[in-house]
């Protein structure tokens, strides 16, 4: 009797789409599609949680699939690609005060990014900014409130969450997206 084999579904924290969950299972907007949709179509899945980027994560043989990626010509060239489901945009943050307002303004300066596409897109984008990598949006926020960065580059659904909630040290003070 064939049975077909259990695809593997590579996940890391990516809250609020993606996040972890008991027993290992993630919880989320992308997460919960993506069970619905494999559910439907009767694809037995396996979540596994992984370290890093998508990306390695397929070059490792830990995943098969991935609920989340960017798309981008390099990863085209590399991995199938189904049409989007979902669509996202990007912002790069700074206070008011010291607004960054294009890339030509993020020269020299230092911005904060997460790991993954996101800080390959960010090196992309701002070729002449320097860059330091933190795992989270409140640590990117209160380290720009405290002058430590002179600003962050975001997922724009991400950023908004994050504005919700503001860190403690950034309560009342403007802050300037391009």
């Amino acid at each position: 009797l064939f049975r077909p084999p259990v695809v593997r579904v590579g996940f890391n924290q990516f809250a609020p789409y993606v996040d972890n969950g008991p027993n290992g299972i993630p919880v989320g907007f992308a997460a919960e599609i993506f069970a619905e949709a494999a559910r439907k179509a009767k694809i037995e899945i396996r979540w596994v949680e992984i370290r890093g980027s998508a990306d390695d994560a397929f070059a490792q043989d830990k995943a098969d699939m991935y609920p989340l990626m960017t798309i981008t010509p390099e990863r085209e060239a590399r991995f199938h690609m189904s049409p989007p489901w979902w669509e996202n945009q990007f912002a790069l943050i700074s206070t008011e005060g010291r607004a960054i307002a294009d890339a030509a303004g993020a020269n020299g300066k230092l911005i904060a990014t997460r790991i993954g596409i996101i800080k390959s897109l960010s090196r992309k984008l701002f070729p002449g900014a320097r860059f330091v990598d933190m795992l989270t949006l409140p640590e990117m926020e209160a380290a720009l409130c405290d002058d430590r960065i002179d600003g962050f580059f975001s997922d724009a659904r991400l950023l908004q969450a994050q504005l919700l909630q503001r860190t403690a040290g950034c309560a009342g003070q403007a802050l300037h997206a391009s």
